[in-house]
């Protein structure tokens, strides 16, 4: 691709940015662009940011005012990817894929080496137990996390037998190993993903739940009942949002062990359906918290920092649009 724009790490793993470049745009200026959600869930282009002057969006459907002769190509993209509820890379395969929008690299469709390191620790137990399930609990396999390196790190002949086991084990074809292997370590890492993304939120959002608890209880807003019942649907719906999520997590761990009962390569399909089926509304939902505990604690670092007229303001016009 020409003039191509680098595609940071932190935006190939965000829920709510997509970066521009990794699409086939005939625009130049557009692969310079991110479509990202802004703080009420909406999705906007952003045409520019940087630490002194912040950040410049704009609504998808005003882009031809900012940039000239966009091709009814282009057009056509930014109208399905503006639409999505995640930018996460899983989301957005199944999108991309439905609407026939290929990427300029695959790449760009799975998590940053860094992200993929960083999720090894989830992602163990679920490969230990492929492992140990293929060359038992002392073998040396074990320590391997990357299911994938049981081909490619191995000696031709060790490369052969590892094939034969698997194959035998799984009860398909030698020609079908790498994929199944390759598609196992995927699965289980978009499920350490999204786990790991709400988890990382936590903070956030006992954060924002105190905050909620300080303001109802301060003086000067007992005597607006809105922001009383704001702050307590807000909380609700949170809650309900993490017990939806969490509600998919367990559904995921109670299929593995279903899964391992009988294990064969037509079990692990359905399970891989199912997780697959799942990815664009777990990714939605996390998305939409991200969004705004982002924009809460953007704003608010600490409860602490600012007045309860300013955090009332801010709570209902722009936290509850898009909750």
């Amino acid at each position: 691709m020409t003039n191509e724009t680098v595609v940071k790490d932190e935006d190939t793993d965000s829920l709510s940015i997509l970066p521009m470049a990794i699409l086939p745009f005939d625009s130049v200026t557009l692969r310079g662009m991110a479509m990202v959600k802004n703080h009420y869930f909406e999705s906007a282009i952003q045409l520019y940011k940087d630490s002194k002057t912040g950040a410049g969006h704009i609504s998808p459907d005003d882009i031809r005012m900012s940039v000239a002769g966009i091709s009814a190509h282009d057009l056509q993209i930014i109208s399905h990817i503006s639409k999505l509820h995640s930018f996460d890379v899983y989301s957005l395969r199944i999108a991309l894929r439905a609407h026939g929008i290929k990427v300029n690299d695959t790449k760009y469709l799975r998590l940053s080496p860094k992200m993929q390191k960083d999720l090894e620790i989830y992602v163990r137990p679920f490969t230990a137990r492929l492992i140990r399930a293929i060359y038992g609990a002392d073998s040396e396999e074990m320590e391997t996390a990357d299911v994938g390196q049981l081909l490619r790190n191995a000696d031709p002949e060790k490369a052969r037998k590892n094939l034969k086991m698997i194959a035998s084990k799984i009860q398909i074809d030698l020609s079908k190993v790498p994929q199944f292997l390759e598609d196992y370590g995927d699965i289980y890492l978009s499920i350490s993903y999204y786990r790991n993304q709400l988890q990382e939120l936590s903070p956030e959002m006992q954060e924002f739940f105190a905050a909620l608890k300080m303001l109802k209880a301060n003086s000067q807003m007992k005597g607006n009942p809105e922001i009383a019942k704001t702050s307590d649907r807000l909380e609700d719906r949170i809650n309900k949002i993490c017990g939806a999520l969490q509600d998919r997590f367990t559904l995921f761990s109670q299929s593995t062990e279903a899964m391992w009962n009988d294990m064969s390569a037509e079990k692990f399909e359905e399970f891989k359906s199912l997780v697959e089926d799942n990815h664009a509304a777990i990714g939605a939902l996390l998305c939409k918290l991200s969004v705004k505990m982002y924009a809460w604690h953007e704003n608010f670092p600490s409860r602490h920092t600012a007045g309860p007229k300013r955090m009332a303001d801010f709570l209902v016009t722009d936290m509850r649009k898009g909750f």
